[in-house]
This record gives C-alpha cells, sequence and structure tokens, in this order.
C-alpha cells in the first residue's frame, strides 16, 4: 500500500463523484480489515491484554514486592519506544529518506514500540501512585480525569475530528504545527477542567457511568 502511495497509484479512488461512492469505498476498506488492524487491533487491542495481565498479577496495587518490576519496565519500556520511534521521526521531519516499503516499516515499529511506551508510563504511575498520600491542584485534576478516561478519550477525539479534518473545520491545514499543538492543549485543558468540575460535584464520566452501567447491570434471577 505505502508503494502503491508513493507512486501516485491509490488502492481506492480518492476523489468521489458521490457521497454514495464514498460511503462504497470506507466499507470497502472496512470490511477487508485496513482501519480495524491499523486502528484497533494492534494498538488498543494488545494495550487492552496487557492492561488484563497487569490487574490479573496485581501489578499497580502499591505492593513493594512489585517495584523491581515496574522499574524495569519503565526503563525497558520507555528505551525501546524512543528507539523504536526514532527512524519515523527522523522520516517525518525529512532528515532522512525512505523508499517506499520501509516507510510503512518505520510506521509499525513506531506503533508497536509505542505500546511498550505506554506500559513504561503506566509502570512509572505506579511507582510514584503510593508516594502521592494527598493529591491536590494538578494532580487532583489529572486524577479526576483519570477516573474517567473513557468519557473524555472520546470527547478529545470527538474535538480533533471537528477541529482538525478536512470534512469539517480543516484546521489541520491551516494552522501550522505551534498553533496546532496549542489548540490540542486548549482540548486537553478544557477536558481537564470538565473532569475537576464533575469530581468537585462527586459526578462520574457520563459515558463512563453509561459501560458501568452495561457491564455490571445485575441480570435477572433465574427461576428455582
Amino acid at each position: 500500500m505505502a508503494y502503491a502511495q508513493f507512486n501516485g497509484h491509490a488502492i481506492l479512488p480518492g476523489n468521489y463523484a458521490h457521497y454514495f461512492e464514498r460511503v462504497t469505498s470506507q466499507f470497502i476498506q472496512f470490511a477487508t480489515g485496513g482501519p480495524f488492524t491499523a486502528h484497533f487491533l494492534l494498538p488498543v487491542g494488545v494495550s487492552i491484554l496487557i492492561g488484563i495481565y497487569f490487574g490479573q498479577k496485581g501489578l499497580l496495587n502499591e505492593s513493594p514486592k512489585n517495584k523491581p518490576f515496574l522499574k524495569k519496565a519503565a526503563v525497558y519500556g520507555l528505551s525501546i519506544s524512543l528507539i523504536g520511534a526514532l527512524p519515523h521521526a527522523l522520516y517525518s521531519n525529512l532528515l532522512i529518506e525512505l523508499p517506499p516499503a520501509l516507510v510503512g516499516l518505520t510506521f509499525s515499529l513506531h506503533m508497536a514500540t509505542g505500546i511498550l511506551g505506554g506500559v513504561a508510563y503506566a509502570a512509572i504511575f505506579g511507582l510514584i501512585g503510593p508516594k502521592i498520600t494527598k493529591p491536590s491542584g494538578i494532580v487532583w485534576a489529572i486524577t479526576s480525569l483519570g477516573k474517567r478516561s473513557l468519557t473524555f478519550f472520546i470527547y478529545n477525539e470527538i474535538m480533533l475530528i471537528v477541529l482538525f479534518s478536512k470534512q469539517t473545520l480543516n484546521l489541520g491545514n491551516q494552522l501550522g504545527m505551534a498553533a496546532g499543538w496549542g489548540l490540542t492543549l486548549c482540548i486537553w485543558l478544557t477536558a481537564l477542567g470538565c473532569a475537576a468540575w464533575l469530581e468537585s460535584k462527586q459526578k462520574s464520566g457520563p459515558i463512563d457511568h453509561l459501560f458501568r452501567k452495561l457491564v455490571y447491570r445485575k441480570s435477572s434471577p433465574r427461576a428455582s
């Protein structure tokens, strides 16, 4: 796919005469598994499995015996993540040239090692969490955001799509890199403020509340 793209041959036509053609084309891409594999199966599915493993082993339960493992996970995970991201970062910033086939490989390496970076950050929070007995200020706000992670993950994604997508406000092609990062930071800060307000009112995130209600709802009692 990378080879075809860099040689001017689209996998599927990019210019559509009618909306129906666009919908059909996008459905074909979805049905063949491209978006599912790239955006869910690898980054989300693998991360969920790692999270389940951490939960089953109780690796983030503030037990002192977990510290050696968490320290190794933090050091090795961050190191591998940074090294794995380096080739694609150099290519993206036009510092090196790569053949089309290698571009896809460097991006895949960037994504796969980024998962280990996520493990490292989880380990770091597992190490510093027990040391924060009375969170206040920004730590309290971030903790509030973490308690409502599903709600504000979806909020952030929606805001990014609305503001930056070509099909909506298309600010991604109108703003420079610094302005784009600044706007992204503002989106996150609004999420942080909303989460802190919900925490002060002792209210859960609406989507988190709905998800828990669906997961933990009691099944109807069986007939004896």
